[in-house]
């Protein structure tokens, strides 16, 4: 599978982390996360390619760590402050499992997401 960020402020340097889940009850929870990976910011587009993962249902969550403090900054009212995004682009706001789910059923499948900044 092959995951493209779209829109990636990469002017401002940094790390892009992605994490992969299978279920509803892990999702948004890194420790649940059956795929996780890292890489410098290099492009307004940013590609991963997955190869450890096999075929299922699955949700994409993906952060832009500008400052490179391991975390997704947020500010005062608790909305990202750093690019974030997430598979089907449900949009603005913490998305749920079964609006972010997609069926990964092909080695050749790209998935793209829209970074929100």
């Amino acid at each position: 599978m092959k995951v493209k960020l779209k829109g990636v402020k990469y002017k401002v340097g940094g790390d892009m982390n992605i994490a992969i889940y299978n279920s509803e009850e892990g999702f948004l929870h890194v420790e649940h996360a059956v795929y996780l990976k890292k890489d410098k910011v290099v492009g307004e587009v940013q590609f991963f390619l997955i190869k450890e993962i096999p075929f299922g249902n699955y949700a994409i969550a993906v952060y832009h760590d500008e400052n490179l403090d391991g975390r997704l900054n947020t500010n005062f009212m608790k909305i990202p402050s750093e690019g974030f995004g997430f598979s089907n682009n449900p949009g603005f706001g913490k998305p749920s499992y079964s609006k972010s789910v997609f069926e990964f059923d092909t080695d050749n499948q790209q998935v793209i997401i829209e970074m929100n900044y």
